[in-house]
Parts: C-alpha cells; sequence; structure tokens
C-alpha cells in the first residue's frame, strides 16, 4: 500500500475515535444527570411517604383514644349519669297487639 493512503486510513480511524469518544462522553453526562434527576425526584417522594406514614400512625392512635371514649360513653354508668342529670325516669311500657290497634301503650 502506499503511505498516503495508510495516512488518510489512520486519520479516518482517529476521527472515528474522536467522535465515538465525544458521543460515549456525552452518553455518560446524560446518564449522570438522569441519576441526579431520579435519585431527587425519589428522595422527595421518599419524605412524602414518610410523612403519610407518621400521619397514618398518629390517626390510628386518635382513633383508638376515640373508641375507648365512645367505649366509656356507652357504658352503664354514663348512662346513669345522663339519666340522673336530666331527671330520667324508667317507665314499664307494655305493648299489646290488637286486630284494630297498631300498638296500645299501657302505664
Amino acid at each position: 500500500m502506499r503511505p498516503s493512503l495508510i495516512n488518510k486510513q489512520e486519520y479516518s480511524l482517529v476521527k472515528i475515535n474522536k467522535k465515538l469518544f465525544i458521543v460515549n462522553l456525552i452518553l455518560i453526562v446524560a446518564f449522570f444527570i438522569s441519576q441526579i434527576a431520579v435519585t431527587h425526584v425519589i428522595g422527595t417522594k421518599a419524605q412524602e411517604v414518610d410523612n403519610t406514614r407518621t400521619s397514618k400512625g398518629q390517626l390510628r392512635e386518635e382513633n383508638k383514644f376515640l373508641e375507648a371514649e365512645i367505649a366509656k360513653l356507652k357504658s352503664l354508668s354514663a348512662i346513669k349519669d345522663v339519666a340522673d342529670k336530666y331527671n330520667l325516669v324508667e317507665k314499664n311500657v307494655t305493648y299489646l297487639d290488637a286486630p284494630n290497634f297498631d300498638s296500645v301503650a299501657l302505664n
């Protein structure tokens, strides 16, 4: 082969190598930028998930407390306290079924 042809082939290979190097460099930089962006998004979402879990725990505790309050207010002593406070008296009511009447209340 002629020396000028070898020089041109080597020059063309060097040119191709430079282009490939630049393309690889651009791809690597794009990869790192995308990784930083993904990490940033995941980091903020993780904080939101942690906040939601914390509030979920607080709501569960509050729910348990309110359930205990409801159970306490449903207790017989609480009902008797309300009855005493408003002077409520228990009445004996007997309902009779009659063919002509829906219901009859007797004291």
